[in-house]
């Protein structure tokens, strides 16, 4: 008998680790169907866990009555794996129709309605036969083991199981297998559970029902109840809001999530792991209210741990050291602190709970149903309602106060423990706004929403920056040039824009830019709705484009406002997306180039903006090569001459762009915008100054790409490639552009087909001033290396090749001059002579020299 009571819960523990992963894979496929919006974060919650206990619910009483619970659990595990296979052709459908209902600018009503009922719907037969697994094999193993008090072991191995569904998924099925052959190893799991279930069943005939003894200190129906869907609800409520503020610590990348979620699930484990060992026997009432003070007790101290997050997290991953597996390692012991005890207590609240409910006649099913139609409503009230409108301080105390209403013991006596979580309320930080600043900066508003907390910081200079979650620079006014120039380089590549669109808009600098010329039309599209709401900080760097009537901003999900709308644009600017963050590698798939494609004007351009500073060579190597699949013409260009932050731009269209050398004459000059252009000091003054940009075209680009995988929807690297190098840089990002540079070697003769007499002129400047800026940027390495003579040697070198590119002599004077400040002066002479000879045209060398005495 024992061994088939253990095979029976290695079986559960098998289907749990399924179940979990079809939750992340399943999150994972209709994230880039309805995006990341509020009501879309929440639906696959929603249909997850409401198709768990509409079956724990419905099955409970035919499962109860049934003597071959084993040939009910087989079938459940038949029909999860069944239409697991059968939902990786669905989504996909399901993501279209839902784009299309959905629209452009839906009422919240139709928002909330569509997001939370197609995945609902979608997923219903396999959420039902979930959640009547665990009432069936409970069934089976009371009736083996001859002892009703079986659930707690049960869930325990069953969430373990889940615990590990979510790290197999994050880190190896996803990264490695794609979605199709995920969902295909995690049906087989289920296959394996209906095979298993059927050889372990004892022989002989039905299962009769084991005998159930009453509890003599229980609580009434009712009651029970309603203490079951509470915990539920406050339960799942504390994961969200802890989630929330660990963003603000964690990196918030994929794996951040998987590491939250996994401790989460492993203590609940081992708290009904302990139940079932040890406490299972013990007087209802006096251990419910034990386990609620604790957890109580436990949720409050989270808030204190939380509060010294960012401290704390760095202490972890100094004492391990760096690498990938270190940080992951720092952000598993970061979330113990804050999850560890009160997801123990959960775990044995629930068993305690539900063992009561089986004994009271009501059945483990129903019990199941109530906890988890209580685990829909957390998420909502505490994400929703509860985190905006109080901030996660607030929200956390509320929850935890909350629980000790559900204390069943009336005793003066037994309640006196009750002391402790009012004594820790009372000892609680003032808040948990996590915002790092500079020395004497401050922080000018902080706002709390479910996909993040953005902050305004303000430095000593008053230097402005939008943080969110506080890892993520959103833009600032200190780097005003560089977000300007994201907006000015792609409009001066079109001949004619009349309409553009921005997707991410952040402080609004880039998508104001546009405004230089006020008759085209703008549409932004920003994620984070508090983000809108703060950006009249960045008034008027930002040009008030939150309020110019020439302007629209929404909020909404990139990819879902491409795949709704059924505008032309003649230029779209996708902003500089943090690669590493959760999501943001949807953003660099086959899919949404494809869908952003169908939004070009017929001579529209497209421009996606990479950091190359959050980027290793193979993720980059990947975004380019899925870039080129769908814009075959595509070349690149580079937003400024940065070595410590350099940024790509990847620029694609319908058809091959191509220009001539009276371009810029006729985009810019003859449209007067010189003079707008030098006002912002954006130094866009000459042809070679906007094509000096160019990277280099289609052919370039694919010697650097290579051959190998794209970054699709069914295969994300991106999402699971890009947080490696978050945590563990390995090339620094000038080492990564010299590379790209090497091999796209210039490449610019299909960008400048016309052969007669002036283009060619034209053309041989313009691969000067090529060679010259790559000279400058080896420069520009050797500065950030902290070699000053060397960089000067590459900057007058630089200034000799091309007098086209001011930036060389311009830095070249700056770093002689300061050579010559603190006491280099023959060093300085020297470079003062040289750049002299290599720009005669240039007064300022002689000048310097005369000011040194020659």
């Amino acid at each position: 008998m024992r061994h088939r009571i253990l095979f029976s819960h290695l079986i559960f523990a098998l289907s749990g680790l399924a179940g979990l992963g079809y939750q992340i894979v399943w999150a994972r496929q209709f994230s880039v169907g309805l995006g990341h919006e509020v009501p879309s974060v929440f639906a696959v919650i929603v249909a997850f866990f409401g198709g768990l206990a509409i079956g724990a619910w419905m099955l409970d009483g035919p499962i109860g009555r049934s003597r071959h619970p084993d040939r009910w659990y087989a079938a459940l595990e038949f029909i999860i794996a069944g239409w697991a296979l059968v939902t990786i052709a669905l989504v996909p459908i399901v993501n279209d129709f839902a784009s299309q209902r959905i629209g452009l600018d839906p009422s919240p009503i139709a928002h909330w309605t569509w997001a939370m009922v197609l995945p609902f719907v979608t997923l219903l037969p396999a959420t039902v036969a979930m959640g009547a697994t665990l009432p069936a094999l409970e069934r089976f193993v009371a009736a083996v083991r001859s002892r009703g008090r079986v659930v707690a072991g049960l869930y325990a191995a069953n969430t373990l199981g889940a615990a590990v569904g979510v790290l197999m998924a994050a880190f190896l099925l996803l990264p490695n297998l794609g979605v199709m052959w995920s969902m295909i190893t995690l049906a087989a799991m289920n296959l394996l559970c209906a095979a298993g279930i059927l050889i372990v069943r004892p022989p002989g005939g039905p299962i009769e029902p084991p005998t159930i003894t009453p509890i003599v200190d229980g609580i009434g129906r009712v009651r029970l109840g309603v203490t079951l869907f509470l915990t539920g609800a406050l339960g799942i409520g504390y994961e969200v809001l802890g989630v929330r503020v660990m963003a603000q610590v964690l990196q918030n990348t994929v794996y951040s999530f998987a590491c939250a979620l996994s401790v989460y699930l492993i203590f609940t484990s081992l708290g009904a792991a302990i139940y079932h060992r040890h406490w299972r026997e013990q007087p209802f009432r006096p251990l419910l209210t034990s386990l609620i003070i604790g957890l109580s007790s436990t949720c409050l101290l989270g808030i204190m741990v939380l509060a010294r997050g960012p401290e704390l997290h760095l202490m972890f991953q100094n004492a391990i050291g760096g690498g990938f597996t270190g940080a992951i390692i720092a952000e598993m012991i970061f979330a113990m602190l804050v999850f560890a005890a009160p997801s123990f207590f959960m775990g044995a609240i629930f068993s305690h709970l539900v063992e009561a409910a089986k004994h009271q006649g009501g059945g483990v099913g129903r019990a199941i149903g109530l906890n988890t139609f209580g685990g829909m409503a957390g998420p909502i009230l505490f994400g929703i309602v509860l985190l905006p409108l109080t901030g996660a301080r607030n929200a956390i105390a509320l929850l935890a106060l909350a629980y000790l209403f559900l204390i069943p013991e009336r005793r003066p006596a037994r309640l006196l423990p009750a002391v402790v979580p009012v004594v820790l309320l009372l000892l609680l930080p003032p808040h948990l706004v996590l915002v790092t600043t500079a020395p004497d900066g401050r922080v000018l508003e902080y706002r709390e929403g479910l996909l993040g907390a953005v902050a305004i910081v303000e430095d000593a200079n008053r230097n402005r920056a939008l943080k969110v979650n506080n890892h993520f620079d959103m833009g600032s006014t200190v780097s005003l040039f560089l977000e300007q120039r994201l907006a000015h380089l792609p409009l001066f590549l079109h001949p004619d824009p009349e309409r553009a669109l921005f997707l991410g808009v952040g402080t609004g600098i880039t998508m104001g830019a546009a405004s230089i010329e006020p008759h085209i039309e703008l549409t932004g599209v920003e994620l984070v709705p508090e983000i809108i709401d703060v950006m009249h900080w960045f008034d008027p760097a930002n040009a008030g484009v939150q309020n110019a009537p020439h302007a629209t901003i929404h909020a909404a999900d990139a990819r879902r406002y491409v795949r709704a709308s059924t505008h032309e644009y003649d230029v779209i600017v996708a902003d500089l997306y943090h690669p590493a963050r959760d999501g943001a590698g949807s953003l660099y798939t086959t899919e949404h180039f494809r869908a952003i494609r169908d939004r070009l004007a017929p001579e529209g351009i497209f421009c996606q903006w990479l950091p190359v500073y959050q980027l290793d060579e193979k993720m980059l190597r990947v975004i380019i090569r899925t870039f080129l699949d769908v814009y075959p013409d595509g070349f690149a260009i580079m937003a400024s001459y940065n070595a410590e932050t350099p940024c790509l731009g990847l620029i694609g269209s319908r058809s091959a762009v191509t220009f001539d050398s009276t371009w810029f004459e006729r985009r810019v000059v003859e449209r007067d915008l010189i003079e707008p252009l030098q006002q912002r000091r954006q130094a866009l003054y000459t042809p070679f100054a906007l094509f000096g940009t160019v990277i280099g075209d289609a052919d370039g680009l694919r010697r650097y790409a290579g051959e190998g995988p794209r970054n699709t929807d069914q295969f994300p690297i991106v999402i699971h490639g890009a947080p490696r190098y978050a945590y563990a840089p390995q090339r620094a990002p000038h080492e990564q552009m010299r590379v790209l540079l090497e091999r796209t070697d210039g490449s610019i003769a299909s960008l400048f087909p016309d052969r007669d007499a002036d283009e060619v002129r034209f053309t041989e400047r313009l691969s000067a001033v090529h060679e010259a800026r790559d000279l400058y940027l080896r420069g520009e390495a050797h500065r950030v290396e902290n070699r000053p003579i060397d960089a000067l040697a590459l900057y007058i070198e630089s200034a000799a090749v091309s007098s086209d590119f001011e930036t060389s002599y311009a830095m070249a004077l700056r770093v002689a001059t300061d050579l010559a400040r603190a006491g280099d002066e023959e060093i300085a002479r020297t470079a003062f002579r040289a750049l002299r000879d290599a720009r005669p045209d240039r007064p300022e060398a002689e000048d310097r020299l005369r000011t040194l005495g020659q």
